[in-house]
Parts: C-alpha cells; structure tokens; sequence
C-alpha cells in the first residue's frame, strides 16, 4: 500500500524490492505451512480500511488477481473486479478452500468493503453447506461488527437458513442482536429487525402508546447552543402501566434500550464525524443509573432531600423536544414543581456563590463563560432569581437566559436597567464565543492574544484593542451585579 503513496522515506528500487517480498513470503507459507496460508494473508488485510489504497499494490493484487500477474516483476495498477471475479484469480484457491475460519474472521475484524466483498462470495461459493449449519454463535459476533457488507450477509443468512426463523430469535439468543441491526448501515439489515422488532403493533398503536420524552437540558434546553456544543438531555417516560401494556418487556428496560438506540445514533461516529455529543449524565440517577427515568421517579427525586440544588437550577433551562403534547406539559408540571418546592434562604444564595467561585478557580482569567464577569455570572444570576421568585412569579418559569432575563424585569425583581445592561452584555460575549468556536482553538472559551486576537477581531469587524476593551467592561460591571443581587 506504501507504493501507491509518496509520502515513504525509501527508494522507489528498494520500495519495489520491498513489495516483491512480501508476497514472497505469502509464497513461502503457502508453499510450505499450506494450512498457515489463509490466516496470514487475513492478518495482512484486517488492518486496512476502506481508504487506504491497497488495491493498487502488488502483493494485494497477488493475492485476489495472481493468474494475471504471474511473470511480472513491475507495479500493476488494479482493475476493479466482481467478488466472483476474485474466486477465479485469487492466489492458491484450494488452500482458502481448507476452512471457512480465515474468512469469517475477516468477516469479523476487517472494516475494507472490498475484502468483505471476497469473504461473503468465498463462503457462499466454497462453503455453502457450512453455512447451512451455521451457529447462531457466529450470526451474533458478525452482527458486532457494524459494517453494510457483513449485515447484508447477515440478513442473507437469516432468511436463507432454514433454523433461522424469527420465531426462534429468543430461543437461538439472537433476540438482542437483531435488535441491534435496528443501528446499521445497511437499509436492508434495519428493515429485518424493524420487521421483527414489531411484529404484533400496529403503528398507530406505536404513536397513540408511546410514553417516551426527552427533555433537553443546558443551551439545547435554553435554544442557546453555540458550535460545537454538547446536548443535555434527560430521557424521561410516563411509567402508567395502564399505558404500557403493548409492551412484552418492562417500561424501563424498553424506554432505556430506546434512549441507548437514540444516544448512539447521534453520538455515531460516522465517515463525517459524529453528528453530536449527547450528554444524559443531568439525569437524577446518575451515569451509573437507568437512562431512561420514570416520571414517578423524577418527581420522587426532586420532592426528596436527596436533590442539590444545583440540580434545580439546571431545571431552569429545561425543555421537552420530543414526546405527545399532554406527556410533554405533564413533563413541564413536574420540572416547575421541582424549582418551586426549593425554599429560598441564606443557605441558598451562599450554595449559588460558592458553586460560581469553584467554576472561577477552575478556569483560566481569559475564560469568557467561566472566567471572572463571565457569561456563567449572567446565567447564575437568572437561575437564582427563578428559583428565588418562581413561586410568587410562575411566569418567570421559563427556559432561555435571555427570555428569563425579560421575565423578571417584567415582574419587577430586577431593575430594568440593570436586566438591559445584562441581556446587552450576555448577547454579545456569547457572540464573542460563537466566533472563538469558529476558530477551532483549543482553549475554546478563553479570549486569545496576538494574531489569534487579530482573527477574531476581523470575525467580529471591530479592531482588537476595541474588543479587548469593551470585554473587559462587560466582565467587569457582570460582577458588580453578582456580587451586588447574589454576593454576601
């Protein structure tokens, strides 16, 4: 693969010397430890993805095109073939024709689409009565390996294969791994398990059951998010068994496999990256508990002397994105519920103080959000005032920095100068940050020096001494107001 790159630190005479010996010493297993020939070679080709130019080198072309290269010492570039193409030209046929092991381990740790192309068509062709005897052993370990190829060879097995029937998934433990299917890249693997997932409910059953919400949390909740953020969410659902009863498993175990099905499909780490950084850790129970919660369970929580405070300011930003209309408001309630059952005291406004200071400590002096006069005094200072006044003021109940902010000026608990000041303030450093997240910087919240500065200022049409000035009386005057309506 190294011939098809520039980028060795070799002559191309010894490259080429290079490439003629590897397939030597394939030639040599094969000639000698013929029953070693098909694992070495599947050695060689796991590590190779799709992106790595493998077929244009030689030994590669030894291996799956050796009838045309027989006699020639000089680079070939390769000619794309059919899978079956590659069963007649391969190097030493009979030895691949020994065991179906070399290539179902390929099957099972390659990730190159043309090389699991030649596993799938080698063990249809060559052991096609093995794989009429296949254990469901082996069904389950090519399911975990989330590639199209092998899935498409998956679902070909389990509709070809006659002790494969979906009625016997649970009875072959196959249940759990189909159900994974729901996840793959093929379109053909998610339409078998999502046939098999539902086989007795109707969709309209599906949609007028479904109890599943999923409240978002931080800057998804507040419809603030910057680039690059991370989503909070807690998945929650209505825990009436009244209502679930179309399920064949328990509320938690099935609204907790979906919440785990959701989280992987937008953290999936795909061609292009991953879509998003889905965070459920907000929720009551902890990383370490169920992910998915129950309303009776949220509602126990925050009722119970177990909730911290901190937690009931994040509910401040909370926000259902998903879920049927009544379970959404029911959600709604219990979230208000939770903030107006905290009785605001000294104890309180200390706690939010001390809470700022250590998030102070913990960054560096140029932090725009966590740094001193930062956006984190502005959202602190809003989240406070909600809980404080949430019970006289129900109105000041909703999500959004900005939108709270409007909210307790209407009421009358901040001074609209100061709410003004704060909302002029909060907008523009957050403005601030989205250019600095632009940039891609490393530290992504921290205010630059030298050319970095210079960037930004161009990002923000405005000169750098203007920008570091006008921060600068921004976090200033931030804290004087925390230090003035939360400080001691």
């Amino acid at each position: 693969a190294a011939s098809s790159s520039r980028n060795h630190g070799v002559s191309n005479r010894t490259l080429a010397y290079l490439c003629r010996r590897s397939w030597r010493y394939l030639r040599r297993i094969a000639q000698t430890l013929p029953a070693c020939y098909a694992d070495t070679v599947v050695d060689f080709l796991v590590p190779y993805r799709n992106q790595d130019r493998l077929s244009n080198s030689w030994v590669y072309n030894q291996i799956f095109n050796h009838s045309a290269q027989l006699g020639r010492r000089s680079p070939y570039r390769y000619v794309s073939k059919s899978p079956s193409e590659l069963l007649k030209t391969r190097g030493f046929p009979d030895l691949w024709k020994r065991s179906p092991m070399p290539l179902f381990s390929i099957l099972q740790h390659s990730r190159r689409n043309d090389v699991l192309k030649y596993a799938v068509a080698a063990l249809k062709t060559d052991f096609r009565t093995v794989l009429r005897e296949i254990e469901p052993r082996w069904v389950r370990q090519l399911i975990s390996n989330n590639n199209e190829v092998v899935h498409e060879f998956v679902v070909w097995i389990l509709e070809n294969v006659s002790r494969f029937e979906q009625s016997k998934f649970r009875e072959l433990d196959l249940h759990d791994s189909v159900l994974q299917l729901l996840d793959s890249q093929s379109e053909l693997a998610r339409a078998l398990a999502a046939k098999y997932a539902k086989p007795e409910i109707k969709d309209d059953q599906v949609l007028n059951q479904n109890a599943f919400v999923i409240l978002a949390m931080g800057k998804l909740g507040a419809r603030e998010p910057n680039y690059h953020s991370d989503l909070d969410v807690i998945f929650l659902y209505d825990n009436d068994e009244k209502q679930q009863s179309w399920l064949n498993t328990s509320s938690q175990h099935f609204y907790s496999e979906l919440s785990n099905r959701v989280t992987r499909s937008v953290t999936f780490n795909g061609p292009a990256g991953k879509l998003y950084e889905l965070d459920s850790r907000l929720r009551p129970t902890g990383k370490s508990g169920s992910l998915a919660v129950s309303f009776a369970e949220f509602e126990r929580y925050f009722a119970s002397s177990d909730s911290q405070l901190w937690e009931v300011l994040a509910l401040c930003k909370a926000r259902p994105v998903y879920g049927k209309l009544e379970l959404r408001r029911q959600t709604m309630r219990m979230v208000h519920q939770a903030i107006r059952s905290v009785k605001w005291d000294e104890d309180c406004r200390n706690q939010v103080y001390r809470m700022r200071m250590r998030m102070q400590e913990n960054s560096q002096p140029e932090n725009l959000k966590r740094g001193r006069g930062g956006t984190v005094d502005i959202e602190f200072i809003v989240e406070a005032f909600q809980v404080k006044h949430g019970n006289e003021n129900p109105e000041v109940l909703v999500s959004g920095t900005l939108n709270a902010l409007h909210k307790l000026v209407q009421v009358g608990v901040v001074e609209k100068q100061t709410g003004e000041f704060l909302a002029e303030s909060y907008q523009y450093l957050r403005g601030v940050e989205a250019r600095l997240r632009l940039m891609n910087l490393t530290a992504r919240h921290d205010l630059p020096q030298g050319h970095n500065l210079n960037r930004l200022s161009y990002l923000l049409r405005v000169e750098s001494t203007e920008l570091s000035q006008r921060i600068a009386v921004y976090r200033k005057r931030n804290r004087e107001i925390f230090e003035e309506l939360i400080g001691s």
